[in-house]
């Protein structure tokens, strides 16, 4: 493993019970990749300028934010699936929904 890197600590944040899907709260497998992302992105080449990122099924997009946040130089784009019942006409429902954000 790489020396550890100088990442900015992950955003904190608070667990809501009011939403009936998954997207209310930080699952342990994002901090968990998250941890390993901060020790080995040099190793696994993600530190390198321009480099893009595609998470599917990002949910409330903690550990995209975080990658992205500590990654300068770097594409990222975070998709999450679109309630269908808001857009009942599909001819004005944004399927291809998703967060871009660049560094």
């Amino acid at each position: 493993m790489s020396e550890l890197s100088e990442w900015a600590p992950p955003i904190e944040t608070d667990t809501t019970n009011s939403l009936s899907t998954t997207g209310g709260h930080v699952w342990d497998a994002a901090r968990r990749l998250h941890s390993y992302l901060s020790v080995m992105s040099t190793e696994d080449g993600l530190d390198r300028q321009g480099v893009k990122v595609l998470e599917l099924g990002a949910g409330c997009g903690w550990l995209g934010i975080n990658v992205a946040r500590n990654l300068p130089g770097g594409h990222f784009v975070l998709t999450e699936q679109v309630v269908r019942s808001m857009y009942p006409s599909t001819t004005s429902a944004p399927w291809a929904s998703g967060f871009c954000c660049q560094h």
